[in-house]
């Protein structure tokens, strides 16, 4: 089975021998010994390439899953004997790298001491085909990924917000205007995908021009910057430190949806269950705790 699901996916008898590191002849007499137990041509042989027939597409799906039940018993096995750790590889967005991940992450791996991590920044739109392909376990981006070979699951709806210095004017306010923010000293993260696709087209329609004055890879550099005064923070509520005040950017408000990604053709390591479980409570944290940072000033205020 696996030679088939090799050949399948390499579209050649050749290029899976030369990965599974096994003489062609070999593997083309397994291919042909399955499709005399199935009953039916598996590939349409094309010169050096293999096409996969109706009858071959279905077997693959049920393939897959049988692999993927069989490394994830492996894995299991070689743990509970004492030969090797298991490993799951994800792939995150920088905010959930670098503001997310090193509060969950400790309790995570308390649990689960069996566990390797492998964590890789999201590279988009590449991190999409990793994911259904399965050479990673878990992917948290934006929705939609529009790939019906990933199953995808909700996790938070990541609000553009404003941090802010805690001697600062609006400290207290719920919101504040796009338009307003055109008036102070902002710090924000490098230049990606979401300001690319999603802030820039908000400011040209606001007509809104930003003084961005410092761009940075990192929010605790971000969250110094605004807890010494010298900036108001311009991110994304994940990327945001709860103890200062932080208001919700409106007219426009703007939004993205953060999920959580899994092939859609194997099963989940159990685990990944629960990190998933720790990210979407951080972030649902992170939203209880705006609302209260923001009550708890305004009610000082008033003292």
């Amino acid at each position: 089975m696996r030679y088939f699901e090799r050949a399948a996916r390499l579209g050649s008898v050749r290029k899976a021998a030369q990965a599974l590191y096994i003489a062609q002849p070999a593997v083309s007499r397994q291919i042909r010994s399955l499709e005399r137990e199935i009953g039916s041509p598996l590939f349409d042989r094309t010169g050096h390439r293999v096409v996969l027939t109706t009858t071959g597409h279905r077997l693959l799906a049920h393939v897959q899953h049988v692999l993927d039940d069989m490394e994830m018993l492996e894995a299991d096995m070689s743990y509970f004997v004492g030969r090797r750790r298991a490993q799951i590889r994800i792939s995150v967005m920088s905010s959930v790298a670098e503001c997310i991940l090193p509060v969950v992450l400790p309790t995570f791996a308390a649990n689960h001491p069996e566990l390797d991590v492998v964590v890789e920044r999201v590279d988009w739109p590449a991190v999409i085909e990793d994911v259904a392909e399965g050479r990673l376990d878990a992917v948290v981006a934006n929705l939609p990924s529009l790939n019906r070979a990933v199953r995808e699951e909700m996790l938070f709806a990541d609000q553009l917000v404003v941090v802010l210095p805690p001697e600062h004017p609006w400290a207290g306010r719920r919101t504040v205007t796009l338009r307003e923010l055109a008036t102070q000293s902002l710090t924000s993260s490098a230049r990606g995908v979401w300001f690319t696709d999603i802030i820039a087209p908000a400011l040209r329609q606001a007509g809104v021009d930003l003084n961005l004055r410092f761009e940075i890879s990192g929010c605790a550099t971000i969250m110094d910057l605004v807890r010494a005064g010298i900036a108001v923070a311009f991110v994304t509520l994940s990327a945001a430190d709860p103890s200062l005040p932080i208001a919700k950017v409106v007219e426009p408000e703007i939004t993205r949806t953060l999920g959580w990604l899994e092939p859609a053709v194997r099963q989940a390591h159990p685990a990944l269950a629960e990190l998933k479980g720790a990210i979407r409570s951080h972030l649902e944290a992170l939203r209880d705790a705006m609302a209260f940072t923001n009550t708890r000033i305004r009610t000082t205020d008033l003292s």
